[in-house]
């Protein structure tokens, strides 16, 4: 008796949590593209900034430059192609 009573209650509490939890997730899974864009465009600040910075503090060498390089690169390539497919489907 106790056993089925608590079974109740507790799919009556999911019930209700769930109520404010869907539509709050709904709301997250919307603002997801957003917050990618703000953190590339994060990173992407902060690595120009950056760029000055540590290459005179690595007396310009070969491997830092092609790093840097790279990296800005590929962040570029990530958020120029984030909403693009590569391939055609066709």
């Amino acid at each position: 008796m106790f056993n089925d009573l608590s079974r109740v209650t507790g799919a009556a509490g999911l019930g209700v949590g769930s109520l404010a939890y869907f539509p709050a997730m709904d709301v997250v899974r919307q603002a997801l593209p957003m917050l990618l864009v703000l953190v590339l465009v994060l990173l992407k600040m902060a690595l120009i900034i950056r760029i000055p910075l540590v290459l005179p503090f690595s007396t310009f060498d070969l491997k830092i430059v092609i790093t840097v390089s790279i990296v800005q690169f590929a962040m570029i390539f990530v958020d120029c192609c984030r909403n693009r497919p590569l391939a055609s489907a066709t």
